[in-house]
């Protein structure tokens, strides 16, 4: 009896490892896909173009305030506005 309880003991937790492996892969894979879609953020892609460049320059500026567009992305879309008008 001792032996059927030991195999019942590394079962569960062999379960339970690949169940919480499982739980942290799924984490890990969600987070990085929010990581890679945050890069396109609103307000700041090309199909834009119907704004005026002002309006456009303002809420670049503003996303670039609340850290949600860094410095070189800041500048690569500025130089894009700036050389569409």
């Amino acid at each position: 009896m001792g032996h059927l309880s030991l195999l019942i003991a590394l079962s569960v937790l062999f379960i339970l490892a690949i169940s919480v492996g499982g739980f942290v892969w799924l984490l890990v894979r969600l987070s990085r896909r929010k990581t890679s879609t945050s890069r396109n953020v609103p307000g700041t892609n090309d199909s834009s173009v119907s704004e005026s460049p002002d309006s456009r320059l303002r809420q670049l500026a503003a996303l670039r305030e609340q850290g949600l567009v860094n410095e070189v992305e800041y500048n690569e879309k500025r130089a894009s506005i700036i050389s569409s008008v």
